[in-house]
């Protein structure tokens, strides 16, 4: 349930950022008329919906790891019942799907303080470029299928899901392993 919750999240912040990048380019494209106010308020609302939804997603995957649901490949891949909690906490950015989410959840953070700290004159321009990268990177864990083609990997996929081939899962397809992979041995160093 947590998983299917947290894919719907990531594809509201794919939307919301997209809106927010398009609000923003257009409002720049508007110059000083008045629809430009318009455009640039949806851009930062925009913005702050996309915003939200990162941060409910990062937090939907904090649970999933600390509470050991090895029911998701990225938990079971990344993570095991050994780690302490100092290396269970750097499982969040272990694998890509996490890394991505990582940068993404940091860019909001850009991205809020470009929204407060920069010059009036030039926040439209900046957030348009900031808000397409931000819909790139999120394009890489977005997990859409469209047709045969597949734009990005969800950090939410199940273990029946990603292995489909698996012979446990063709026989047993709500199997859950009681331990998982365990922590790449590199990131599990203090340097």
């Amino acid at each position: 349930m947590l998983g299917t919750i947290g894919d719907a999240l990531l594809l509201v912040a794919f939307v919301a950022c997209g809106v927010s990048a398009f609000a923003f380019f257009w409002s720049t494209r508007a110059g000083d008329a008045p629809e430009a106010l318009i455009w640039k308020r949806t851009g930062r609302w925009a913005w702050g919906a996309m915003s939200v939804a990162v941060v409910a997603v990062s937090g939907i995957l904090w649970y999933l790891i600390l509470n050991h649901q090895y029911q998701y490949a990225y938990v079971y891949q990344n993570s095991s019942n050994d780690l302490p909690l100092h290396y269970l906490f750097s499982t969040f950015w272990a694998g890509q799907e996490g890394s991505f989410l990582l940068w993404i959840l940091m860019m909001c953070g850009v991205g809020a303080a470009l929204i407060g700290y920069v010059q009036r004159e030039y926040e439209r321009h900046v957030m348009a470029v900031v808000g397409l990268s931000q819909f790139f990177l999120l394009s890489m864990i977005v997990g859409l299928q469209l047709g045969p083609v597949e734009i990005g990997a969800s950090p939410f996929v199940s273990l029946a899901e990603k292995f489909t081939d698996a012979p446990i899962f063709q026989q047993n397809p709500n199997f859950v392993p009681a331990d998982g992979q365990g922590l790449n041995d590199l990131l599990q160093n203090p340097w």
